[in-house]
């Protein structure tokens, strides 16, 4: 009897971590994921290059915006409602603005955080050694594998060039992250 017992326990003690770290990925497997995103060109990703591609992105957006905002706008003019046609146009405006200077933040932030010599040209093997540093820092736990928020936090900071390494940066950051995330308290 005590057999099935110990062996029911064990495996629901140990049940729990190893579902909690199927979605988890190691340093190297978060790294790999990240390189995959950026758009290296035998083996060196440049500043030139990642701009171009942000673009392409940007161009993407912004053909979005424009097409859904045209036909909410064309919907207000038709039912006679000028005002709610120009507020609309400016939301699009906004939001076309605010994608913008996402990309471009985007932009700095990475080669912040890739190249801090600020060379404009990084070796695949550098980045690679840049971002399992930032795994390391993201790794709050120290368990070795990054959870879904821990991972999330890793490739903010990375996008925003934020070092996680340093305490004071690393919780500014972070408040940072949550008010933007939850809005201010109430």
């Amino acid at each position: 009897m005590r057999l099935p017992v110990a062996f029911i326990l064990a495996a629901m003690t140990m049940y729990g971590p190893a579902v909690a770290r199927s979605d988890a990925p190691s340093y190297e497997e978060w790294t790999n994921a990240m390189l995959a995103k950026l758009p290296f060109e035998a083996g060196v990703l440049t500043r030139q290059r990642y701009r171009a591609s942000g673009q392409v992105y940007l161009r993407g957006l912004i053909d979005f915006y424009e097409a859904v905002g045209a036909r909410k706008i064309d919907n207000a003019r038709a039912r006679g409602r000028f005002l709610a046609a120009r507020e609309i146009r400016r939301r699009i405006d906004s939001q076309i603005a605010a994608a913008t200077r996402y990309v471009g933040d985007t932009e700095r932030g990475l080669f912040l955080s890739l190249d801090p010599a600020g060379s404009n040209s990084i070796p695949i093997s550098d980045a690679r050694e840049q971002l399992m540093q930032m795994a390391g820092r993201a790794d709050f736990n120290r368990n070795g594998v990054l959870e879904p928020i821990e991972a999330d936090v890793g490739e903010a900071a990375l996008a925003s060039g934020v070092d996680l390494g340093d305490k004071m940066t690393r919780d500014a950051f972070l408040h940072d992250l949550d008010r933007s995330a939850f809005g201010p308290p109430d």
